[in-house]
């Protein structure tokens, strides 16, 4: 009778076990993007995103660096994440953008597997300049923190032109993971993610313990809609990516291709899909077009944040002395220094995207220079100024 007993406790507490884990909702994008679309800036961006033409720069096979900040909230021990679980998590991040990620065998044929070209560093400097990890801890008493917007109190936002803020803390029990997406109000533009599913390392819960729940909600971050579009599951809804199939169905678990819901092969393995971790594996050449023309196009900023280098001495002092403006501007720039005697010393070249040198005169006032570059297109490029001592690396726009 003990046996049966025991037998009947361990099916009660597998059951209760596995309905959790399956319970939690993959993402909550959907509700914030609702919400988003009833505030006209936010259309606005979104109608100006999708108006653009595609620049230069989506061709390019440029390496984007996104500095991160990650906020990591907790009330008590069992929800304290390590830093090794947080360095686990940046890791998968730049293994699935690079395409690096051994499971693009789950990808079926006929679908692309693109690397993104996008890469992520914990942040070295804060927003004041002063040396950081990029991991800001935070103490709570609050319950379910992140359940809603009281993280935004505990953890407030670094500026989203130079970091990608992520918060991690205890969702509750429905969701895994939320984000916004370009045009967001700028006091909560970022993403939120479930200590139990951040990183592949630590205090994680399967099913979603890979760290693919941070890859799908910062591919909002970027712009992409899930893979079955943004309104409903009818055939008729589209993520408004090219090369991805209109999906009128959500998989979840590990299904067994193939499978269809609109005529066609589904995609199953693809990041801003809900399937487990362990079945998802790629991004498609159009996702990637469209993430890095949010870069491009509306979070242009982040490739001009310097918060992926470390703070040095020289450096700093240099960085505290000089100022470059416009930027943007239409191709005409002003660089500042303290004193005559600091630009001295000063070489200045400029270079685009891909690395090749820009023709730029330079006319030397008292205490700097001007800066034309007079046939250069409009872009993104990099300013590269050199003294003795030390080398600053600034990004410029010349808007159209």
């Amino acid at each position: 009778m003990k046996k049966t007993v025991l037998i009947i406790g361990l099916l009660i507490f597998a059951y209760s076990t596995a309905f959790g884990q399956s319970k939690r909702k993959r993402c909550g994008f959907d509700a914030i993007y609702q919400e988003l679309k009833k505030d006209s800036t936010f259309l606005k961006t979104q109608a100006e995103l999708d108006r653009k033409k595609d620049q230069p720069q989506l061709k390019s096979q440029t390496i984007f660096v996104v500095p991160v900040v990650v906020h990591a909230i907790h009330r008590n021990s069992a929800d304290s994440i390590s830093d090794a679980q947080i360095l686990s998590q940046i890791e998968v991040l730049n293994t699935d953008y690079r395409k690096l990620n051994a499971d693009t065998t789950n990808v079926e044929s006929g679908f692309s597997k693109a690397d993104v070209r996008i890469e992520f560093c914990l942040a070295k400097r804060d927003p004041n300049g002063n040396p950081t990890s990029g991991i800001e801890r935070y103490k709570t008493t609050i319950d379910d923190v992140c359940n809603g917007n009281q993280y935004l109190q505990v953890a407030p936002i670094w500026d989203r032109n130079h970091y990608l803020n992520i918060w991690v803390c205890d969702m509750g029990s429905i969701l895994a993971g939320s984000s916004y997406s370009p045009g967001a109000p700028a006091d909560r533009d970022g993403i939120v993610i479930h200590y139990r599913n951040f990183g592949n390392t630590g205090n994680v819960q399967p099913n979603y313990d890979l760290g693919r729940t941070t890859t799908h909600e910062v591919g909002h971050w970027f712009n992409l809609l899930h893979i079955w579009g943004s309104d409903n599951l009818s055939c008729t809804s589209d993520d408004e990516v090219i090369d991805t199939p209109n999906q009128g169905k959500i998989y979840y678990g590990c299904p067994t291709p193939p499978d269809s819901s609109c005529g066609s092969k589904d995609m199953l393995s693809n990041y801003m899909g809900y399937v487990d971790d362990a079945c998802m594996g790629n991004f498609t050449e159009g996702q990637k077009r469209r993430m890095r023309k949010a870069i491009v196009e509306e979070r242009e900023k982040l490739l001009l944040s310097d918060a992926c280098l470390p703070v040095g001495l020289e450096e700093k002092q240099m960085l505290n002395a000089a100022k470059l403006f416009p930027n943007p501007s239409n191709g005409e720039f002003r660089f500042e220094l303290n004193s005559s005697d600091d630009s001295k010393n000063i070489n200045l070249s400029v270079y685009s995207l891909d690395g090749k040198s820009i023709p730029l005169q330079t006319k030397a006032f008292k205490n700097g220079y001007t800066i034309k570059l007079a046939n250069a297109e409009a872009g993104i490029y990099f300013l590269n100024i050199q003294s003795p001592k030390a080398r600053v690396l600034k990004k410029i726009i010349i808007q159209p």
